[in-house]
């Protein structure tokens, strides 16, 4: 590995550091691959965008090595199954990214679902149904009428569950109450 540090003159504790990428070890680039695609510090930014599937995919996307390291790692790709943002690629895509994931334990993220009509309450009641054993995090937020339909779904054992961070939305009429 070539690292030259090189003291930046107008500030004294700036280090720049040459590092020829290709020269990283695989083990290393798999380390910034899974810390990159962790949807953890996505939680600040919940509302706006989550960058983990992003920046994920567009690892795969920077040269053969990386493409090659992503690609064969389905715990990646099972860190960043976020429905919010799934919404914003084609519906192939999500399908492709469950297939990458492979056997591996997931991250499951879903705030935006509103209706049970909509393509993602269908994808996550499947990913629900048929990958309940795999989900490891799952944080949901939905409306209560879309919880109802999601129950059965949690009604079974699981032994890879380790965070369960769910919120029921209530319609108005619930919360006032006049008697």
């Amino acid at each position: 590995m070539i690292i030259n540090p090189n003291i930046v003159a107008k500030d004294p504790t700036s280090i720049h550091f040459n590092i020829d990428i290709a020269a990283l070890p695989t083990e290393l680039l798999g380390r910034i691959f899974e810390l990159n695609a962790s949807m953890d510090e996505d939680l600040a930014r919940l509302r706006q965008q989550s960058v983990a599937f992003t920046t994920l995919l567009s690892s795969s996307l920077v040269c053969q090595l990386w493409r090659q390291i992503v690609l064969n790692a389905p715990a990646l790709w099972g860190r960043v199954v976020n429905l919010d943002r799934l919404r914003w690629v084609y519906r192939e895509w999500w399908d492709e990214l469950l297939r990458r994931t492979g056997n591996a334990t997931l991250h499951v993220k879903a705030h935006t679902i509103r209706k049970t009509d909509s393509p993602e309450f269908a994808f996550l009641k499947r990913i629900l149904e048929d990958h309940w054993d795999r989900i490891q995090v799952l944080e949901i937020e939905v409306p209560y009428p879309i919880m109802e339909h999601l129950i059965p779904a949690f009604q079974h054992p699981t032994t890879s569950l380790v965070v369960f961070h769910g919120e029921i939305i209530a319609p108005l009429g619930l919360l006032n109450s006049n008697g």
